[in-house]
């Protein structure tokens, strides 16, 4: 086994130096491997200069110092390789993670909630943190786009977050998230895009690109908010977008030979998905439905006024008649507990218009006498946020207050079978059991329910109870 000596080491050492290895970790490694080489490698008596000179090419393609280049760029994109994996697998997991919760959102499978909670939080803190960092690393420029490109992106995605949970907030966070976007980001960009050296074709298509996104951004923002406009900044939006900008992208992209077939067929995916989403967000409920909606509310508006002019009728007709002394007392118990349900419900009407048109009480009452008037009748978010949030579960407490009802009810007519199916069927909570699924009263009554469909739900609840009572009152012991 040969033995390095040590003017051999600083013979190599000084070769290293000499050939532009200037890191000194660097040089000290390139010494111990060299030597390590020669030691084990060389036979005892061997000529060292000519083993050397044979060795020391195999480190490098042209030159030694290509190797300290190497080193200082991988110790300059260190974090690069480890960000972009982040970035890869952040956006697999969180779109899986995502998919996975609405699905079981779609079919009220447990884990749902949790599924998306780390969905989001995946996609706000790992995929765009890292996405930004890698663009922003690639171009070293754009500060002020990337910030406000992830400002503005993880804004919006907690607010589609706390829309899906129904939490409170997610207006703001939606106009904050649309706001950063459409106001700052898409004018920066654009900025950035006209400062470059392009044609004048080019400059006009990233123009007539900003200007289709600005609106159709802005449109799908008023559809979520019920605002008005929403149909004409989607239409302008959208022909910017898909009639203009894309056509002239991809005919400039395809002759600058600058879009391979891939890339093709991902702008067609993405065109598709853009109309489709245009149908989709023009699509409202249908002004007839909503129509037969408010009819109905209407009608049975009347059949209660109907039937409280029976009642009060009736009671007057048993104070005069002596003889109904017996029946009176059973009467009082159940036109107390028909008044107090039909309070509940009228206060829970009155809350829920409130609540999604943002009005006062006195206001909301004059739309319930006049619910053609309501603009959001579509909304079903706040409706279900109102109904069934778990700290004041008011569908929980007008479930209570119909089955107190129907007890007092049951014990009036217990010698009347007739009577005492018809009021088990007109007050039914029994949970909805199918055998795929199981839904409690609360939910199949006021889940994703529109707030017009709703309000005709408790109208009909407000109308079984009167029929009931009135019924009540006619029987004689």
């Amino acid at each position: 086994m040969y033995s390095v000596n040590d003017q051999q080491i600083d013979f190599i050492l000084n070769d290293i130096r000499r050939r532009g290895v200037e890191m000194e970790d660097l040089q000290s490694n390139l010494l111990d491997h060299i030597c390590c080489i020669v030691e084990q490698n060389l036979e005892s008596g061997g000529n060292f200069e000519d083993f050397y000179n044979k060795t020391i090419p195999k480190f490098f393609k042209h030159e030694l110092w290509e190797i300290e280049e190497e080193t200082i760029l991988l110790l300059t994109y260190k974090n690069y390789y480890t960000m972009k994996k982040a970035m890869i697998y952040g956006g697999v997991f969180s779109l899986s993670l995502i998919a996975l919760g609405t699905t079981f959102k779609i079919f009220h499978w447990p884990g749902a909630a949790i599924s998306l909670l780390l969905g989001f939080f995946i996609l706000c803190f790992v995929f765009f943190p890292s996405a930004l960092y890698l663009n922003y690393t690639s171009s070293k420029k754009g500060l002020g786009i990337n910030f406000t490109a992830f400002t503005g992106g993880t804004i919006l995605m907690l607010g589609v977050l706390f829309k899906v949970m129904h939490w409170p907030g997610s207006p703001v966070l939606l106009i904050f998230g649309f706001g950063i976007l459409l106001g700052v980001f898409v004018p920066l960009l654009l900025l950035s895009k006209l400062r470059e050296d392009l044609s004048s074709k080019e400059k006009m298509t990233y123009t007539l690109g900003a200007f289709g996104v600005i609106p159709f951004g802005a449109a799908t923002l008023f559809k979520i908010m019920h605002w008005p406009g929403a149909g004409p900044l989607l239409i302008l939006g959208s022909f910017l977008l898909i009639v203009l900008f894309i056509p002239m992208y991809t005919n400039m992209q395809i002759k600058a030979n600058r879009m391979n077939p891939g890339q093709f067929v991902f702008v067609i995916t993405l065109s598709m998905y853009a109309v489709v989403l245009t149908c989709l967000l023009a699509m409202n409920v249908s002004k007839h439905v909503l129509e037969s909606f408010s009819r109905d509310e209407v009608d049975n508006t009347v059949i209660v006024k109907y039937f409280e002019k029976k009642k009060a009728r009736l009671l007057s007709e048993m104070q005069t008649d002596s003889t109904a002394t017996s029946q009176a007392e059973n009467n009082k118990k159940i036109s107390e507990s028909a008044n107090k349900t039909k309070e509940l419900i009228h206060s829970l009407q009155l809350d829920l218009i409130s609540a999604v048109e943002g009005v006062d009480k006195t206001t909301a009452q004059d739309l319930l006498a006049h619910p053609n008037l309501i603009i959001r009748l579509d909304n079903y978010d706040i409706v279900t946020l109102l109904m069934l949030n778990e700290q004041n579960n008011k569908a929980s407490v007008l479930k209570t207050a119909i089955e107190n009802y129907r007890t007092e009810a049951l014990k009036a007519v217990s010698n009347n079978e007739l009577m005492t199916n018809k009021i088990k069927v007109l007050l039914n909570t029994d949970d909805k059991i199918e055998p795929e699924n199981k839904m409690s009263w609360e939910e199949n009554n006021f889940y994703h329910s529109p707030l017009i469909s709703t309000l005709v739900r408790l109208s009909e609840m407000e109308k079984n109870i009167c029929l009931i009572e009135t019924q009540v009152l006619t029987l004689k012991n």
